[in-house]
């Protein structure tokens, strides 16, 4: 695929299956990922995938307040509606999580 065909064929997802994929086509997208480049060839990076409902429902959250209450980024106001909404949930009900840290 091409580069711009790949741009102007992407879509955002908010609706997810709820049972996460399998554990092998998670291990392969986080072996395709450690393989990016970075600086210095150092790949200081960490990815951390979370398929727990519980938590995952509890950093969406935790995340909801914190964004309602700190305020850390530009949020239009439009968006205030949705946060105070306790059924809405930030990753849309995603069945896993991939954090990457560094």
């Amino acid at each position: 695929m091409e580069l711009l065909d790949a741009i102007n064929q992407r879509h955002s997802t908010r609706a997810y299956l709820t049972d996460p994929p399998a554990t092998d086509i998670i291990e392969s997208l986080m072996a395709a990922a450690a393989r990016a480049p970075c600086a210095f060839n150092r790949q200081t990076w960490r990815f951390t995938v979370i398929a727990n409902r519980p938590v995952l429902d509890e950093i969406s959250a935790g995340a909801k307040n914190y964004m309602t209450r700190a305020r850390p980024l530009d949020l239009p106001e439009t968006l205030d509606e949705k946060l105070a909404d306790p059924a809405f949930h930030l990753s849309y009900g995603a069945p896993a999580l991939t954090v990457v840290s560094a």
